[in-house]
């Protein structure tokens, strides 16, 4: 503990959240234990979709005989005091700074002191009952004039407060802005145009951060708070965007596209007159490939396709495939091309446990968004092109994965891969939310049970 702080005087301390999206916020520490996360259960909640690096329930404070201790709740991304992780309990001294994973928010810890509780006295001329009406008239005028007094001195040294506060905010925000486009701009430098969608997802959103800059600073000038409460809604948001973005770049999508493109397959669908393209992708060497339900059924599931034929990525060839199975509660339909020479490569896996999905997890989609001919002008088939494009887990479910998904629109039944390549989902639809793309699709392991009873 800092010199010159008594522990027989402490009544009890505050945490300030100096960075992250409720920056600013003052938490006073005053029961037995204060739990940090983006629980809703949480005493200080930080919001759940743009903290998406702090655990629900990350790390606790409670007070004991040595002080105030902070211990990590196992997150997911550890707790740091001081610049070091902590693995046990952390007796805090004042002003030291708590952060929530490498990346995360940072706190400061402030003890509050008073001294100890002063015994009660009488007032002079208490013994004296023959004065103690002239001295008790003195002694109410002395203090009322001290609370007058203290009224005055608590307004200036609020109004200190508030203006200290204030400033230390708008620095904090600034910091974290350049923060954040430091971070954004070493980020699109290293992906050079690379993952469809995401390069320019992050300029856009660095173009956003550096206009909320120059309103912050001009807000700061003319010192008016509420536009500058505004502001600090707008970082958030643009904060919060990059940070997906810079999340989802993470991966070695060279890697996973590498190991599972020439499994994924553009299909066509031809409904009489209608020719629909949509993604599949191999599970099974003998020719067994997975897609969505309504790609062969259409939207309502009433149409029936007249002819099904299926073109491999990096491949001319075009080979005609048939419906095996569709999937009574889930948008997949199971298709089988029966007359190909050989075995196709396939993903590498299913991934069977959505309880190992994390919110915030980094993700790449491989398929054919763009849809196109089968063939060329000329006649001769095309080369099928794979298009990559990456993303993160907004949301995981039992019967639906959600994902920010960074490029152009996703086709219906591309596979959605995990950083160990494996398939985590099957695309199927989506919808645009406060300017970014959600895609659905169904979990990875509702597909493989579907696969099992079938096959």
């Amino acid at each position: 503990m800092h010199a010159g702080v008594n522990p027989m005087s402490v009544v009890n301390a505050e945490l300030t959240v100096l960075s992250g999206s409720i920056a600013g916020t003052v938490h006073s520490l005053r029961k037995g234990e204060t739990v940090l996360g983006r629980s809703p259960e949480a005493d200080l909640v930080f919001d759940p979709r743009e903290e998406i690096t702090i655990s629900g329930a990350h790390a606790a404070l409670y007070r004991t005989e040595l002080g105030w201790v902070v211990k990590d709740l196992k997150s997911l991304n550890g707790t740091f005091v001081n610049g070091e992780r902590v693995s046990d309990p952390v007796v805090l001294a004042d002003r030291d700074r708590i952060q929530l994973g490498p990346e995360g928010p940072i706190l400061e810890f402030r003890l509050r002191t008073g001294p100890p509780g002063a015994e009660r006295r009488e007032g002079p001329g208490a013994a004296d009952p023959g004065t103690g009406r002239r001295n008790g008239r003195f002694w109410a005028a002395l203090g009322l004039l001290v609370l007058v007094l203290s009224g005055v001195t608590w307004m200036a040294v609020h109004s200190w407060s508030e203006g200290r506060r204030y400033r230390a905010q708008t620095q904090a925000m600034q910091e974290r802005i350049d923060s954040i486009l430091d971070a954004s701009a070493a980020t699109a430098g290293a992906l050079e145009g690379r993952i469809q969608g995401l390069h320019e997802a992050l300029a856009d959103s660095r173009e956003a951060l550096q206009s909320v800059r120059a309103d912050l600073e001009e807000a700061q000038r003319g010192g008016d708070s509420e536009e500058i409460a505004g502001l600090r809604v707008q970082l958030q948001q643009a904060q919060a965007a990059l940070v997906r973005q810079q999340l989802a770049a993470t991966l070695d999508h060279e890697a996973i596209e590498a190991a599972n493109r020439r499994a994924v397959a553009k299909v066509f669908v031809d409904f009489g007159g209608n020719m629909v393209t949509a993604t599949a992708f191999a599970v099974r060497p003998d020719g067994t490939l997975l897609t969505s339900r309504h790609v062969v059924e259409g939207q309502g599931g009433s149409q029936r396709p007249r002819r099904v034929a299926v073109q491999f990525a990096d491949s001319r060839q075009v080979w005609p495939a048939r419906v095996l199975s569709t999937s009574p509660s889930d948008d997949l339909a199971i298709l089988k091309v029966d007359n190909i020479m050989g075995e196709v490569p396939t993903v590498t896996g299913l991934h069977r446990r959505p309880d190992t999905i994390q919110t915030g997890q980094g993700l790449a989609i491989i398929g054919f968004p763009l849809g196109g001919p089968a063939s060329g002008s000329d006649g001769t088939a095309e080369i099928a092109r794979t298009t990559l494009t990456a993303g993160i887990v907004s949301a995981s479910a039992d019967d639906l994965l959600e994902v920010y998904g960074y490029g152009v629109e996703g086709s219906s039944g591309s596979p959605i891969f995990d950083a160990n390549g494996q398939v985590v989902g099957v695309l199927f639809g989506g919808r645009i939310e406060d300017g970014e793309r959600i895609l659905f699709a169904v979990p990875a392991n509702r597909a493989a049970v579907f696969l099992d009873l079938v096959l």
